[in-house]
């Protein structure tokens, strides 16, 4: 009888448990989730980032181009 109880407290903490890795099984998916969502919003910042580095170097040069043409800078 002794084993018999031993037995279905065993079987009662391996359900608990199982029950338990069911549950952070489904979380450890959710976050995968929201890391590829916040990977993919750093990519695009990124991105934005880099287009917006370009245009800042090409009004730059620009500005540059026109001061030289109007002789609105001395050149070393």
């Amino acid at each position: 009888m002794a084993d018999n109880v031993t037995n279905e407290l065993l079987l009662e903490h391996m359900k608990r448990l199982q029950s338990d890795m069911s549950a952070v099984k489904s979380d450890v998916v959710q976050i995968k989730a929201e890391l590829v969502a916040v990977k993919t919003h750093i990519g695009a910042l990124v991105t934005s980032s880099s287009y917006q580095d370009a245009a800042f170097i090409e009004l730059t040069s620009r500005v540059e181009r026109l001061e030289r043409r109007l002789e609105l800078r001395e050149d070393a």
